[in-house]
C-alpha cells in the first residue's frame, strides 16, 4: 500500500458526531476513508465544471469552422496526456503507483 502523509484537522463536535455517523453507516472503514471519498467527489465535481466551462466557450466561439488532420491529431495527443495523467492519480489514490 501506498505510505499516506497524515493531515490533523479540527471539528467542532457536531461535525464530528456527524463524520462517524457517516463512517458508520455509510459503509467507510474510517473517518480517514470517508474524507478521501469527499475529496475525490470535490475533484470530480471542478472535472466537470471545467469541462462545462469550456464547452460553453466552444458554443459561445462562433459558427464552426471545419478540422483539419493537424486539429485531429493534436486533440488525440492531448486527450491521450489526459488519460495518462487520469491514470497516474487513480493509481496513486489506490496506492497502485508503481516506481520505476
Amino acid at each position: 500500500m501506498k505510505p499516506m502523509s497524515t493531515m490533523n484537522i479540527s471539528l467542532p463536535e457536531n461535525m464530528r458526531d456527524f463524520v462517524e455517523t457517516e463512517v458508520r453507516t455509510g459503509g467507510f472503514s474510517t473517518a480517514s476513508e470517508y474524507f478521501r471519498s469527499l475529496i475525490r467527489a470535490a475533484a470530480r465535481k471542478k472535472d466537470e465544471e471545467h469541462l462545462e466551462a469550456l464547452m460553453m466557450e466552444g458554443i459561445n466561439s462562433g459558427p464552426p469552422e471545419p478540422w483539419t488532420k493537424e486539429d485531429i491529431k493534436r486533440i488525440r495527443e492531448e486527450g491521450r496526456k489526459i488519460i495518462e495523467q487520469r491514470r497516474q492519480i487513480n493509481r496513486r489514490s489506490n496506492g497502485t503507483h508503481h516506481h520505476p
